[in-house]
């Protein structure tokens, strides 16, 4: 939010949305692409939908990572479950057994 409002203090200050944004290169060009042609709004969606699409990407790939491991924690924690439950029954079965 910091980084925000430091952008929008120095566009109040007389900067073009072009020199604030300096950081990010395809926002750089399109925004100065939008700024030279006189359609800045139009480009800026397209920076959008670009940014929409690099999300959805990086938490599809994020998502496939984690779900590997997630199924194996599960199954551990299963495991231990079933463990823990039969235990007993094969302890009570051995002592009848030695009786």
């Amino acid at each position: 939010m910091k980084k925000f409002c430091s952008k929008t203090r120095s566009m109040r200050r007389g900067f073009t949305l072009l020199e604030v944004l300096f950081t990010v290169v395809i926002l750089v060009v399109l925004v100065a692409v939008g700024e030279d042609s006189g359609s800045l709004e139009s480009m800026l969606a397209q920076v959008a939908h670009f940014y929409d699409r690099d999300v959805e990407y990086n938490t599809k790939k994020l998502t496939t990572l984690l779900e590997p491991l997630l199924t194996a924690f599960l199954s551990v924690i299963v495991g231990f479950v079933v463990v823990s439950l039969y235990l007993p029954i094969f302890s009570l079965g051995k002592a009848i057994m030695h009786q």
